[in-house]
């Protein structure tokens, strides 16, 4: 039986069983038809068949109109940010977030980088069951650029020039702080966020591999 799941905001499924390249290629014509063909923004995280999802991806994207802004690995929140930036149509987050390894995802994003609510969910999930596709000629495929620098860094300013932060309170605090990176794109952003905040970090399961680690509630930090 198939896993694959969806709802308002993405699809989710397990490699393999349910997520194909098929199947992710329709739902980035789905999406890119519903956006009319424009910018789109995205990113994801370390998981090992990220490649495979996002060639999939753009190829339905590009087929359907849309220039792709390639941010590279990159969180949901700055995944997020960088739709506004960017002046974007819509994004697409390449994560499946808690689930294990075996599983992967796309959540789809709105201008204002947030996920689509219950009707235009609901629509983007009709084009692609019922393939209504605005396929392009040659001469309007869309285009890929790359843009994999910036995003954290811009994340990381955002937050620290938030009025509503008071970073110089946070700095006299210095907080000492157990981080558990998971071995995913959280370790490109938080480790420097909280160093720039005066923050003693020790850190677990530190790296990009994409080998999804949980530290136990006993591991010591």
């Amino acid at each position: 039986m198939s896993t694959l799941m969806t709802g308002i905001a993405g699809i989710r499924g397990v490699i393999g069983d349910g997520l194909s390249p098929d199947v992710i290629a329709r739902y980035g014509a789905a999406f890119g038809t519903f956006m009319k063909g424009g910018k789109i923004v995205v990113g994801g995280d370390t998981r090992p068949s990220r490649e495979m999802v996002r060639s999939a991806l753009f190829s339905g994207l590009i087929s359907v109109g849309c220039d792709i802004i390639d941010i590279g690995l990159a969180t949901t929140p700055t995944i997020e940010l960088m739709v506004v930036q960017h002046q974007a149509a819509g994004g697409i987050c390449v994560t499946a977030s808690h689930n294990p390894v075996s599983w992967n995802a796309m959540k789809f994003l709105d201008h204002r980088g947030r996920f689509l609510g219950l009707e235009d969910g609901g629509e983007v999930n009709r084009l692609f069951e019922e393939r209504e596709f605005d396929y392009v000629g040659v001469h309007h495929l869309g285009k890929l650029r790359k843009h994999e620098e910036g995003g954290v860094e811009a994340h990381i300013k955002a937050v620290l020039e938030n009025e509503f932060i008071d970073v110089t309170a946070i700095r006299r605090a210095q907080f000492r702080v157990a981080l558990d990176c998971v071995n995913s794109v959280g370790n490109l952003i938080v480790p420097n966020l909280l160093h720039d905040l005066g923050c003693d970090i020790r850190k677990v399961h530190g790296d990009i591999s994409g080998e999804i680690g949980r530290a136990s509630c006993r591991e010591r930090v």
